[in-house]
């Protein structure tokens, strides 16, 4: 079984503030009516990451998409935007 697993059955016993406990871990736990963040998460332009260690070292943030275009973390949202509307 894996972690993810056992947090979810562990959550369905306890409830998720079992979460809480589960040392430098980060989880997030869904619902029909929430989502929850546990551990310690870095907000970075309205986005929530689990790490940052995926920036360069220019602290530039730059994904390249299949067309190997560049995008920064703004024009990723705003294009996101543009799909869901």
């Amino acid at each position: 079984m894996n972690d993810t697993r056992a947090a979810a059955f562990l959550c369905s016993l306890s409830g998720p503030d079992f979460l809480n406990d589960c040392g430098v871990s980060r989880w997030v736990y869904f619902t029909t009516q929430q989502t929850l963040r546990f551990g310690k998460w870095r907000k970075r332009e309205g986005i929530y990451f689990s790490n940052l260690k995926w920036l360069p070292a220019s602290g530039n943030p730059v994904v390249a998409n299949p067309l190997s275009r560049r995008w920064t973390l703004s024009g990723i949202r705003n294009y996101l935007r543009r799909l869901v509307s």
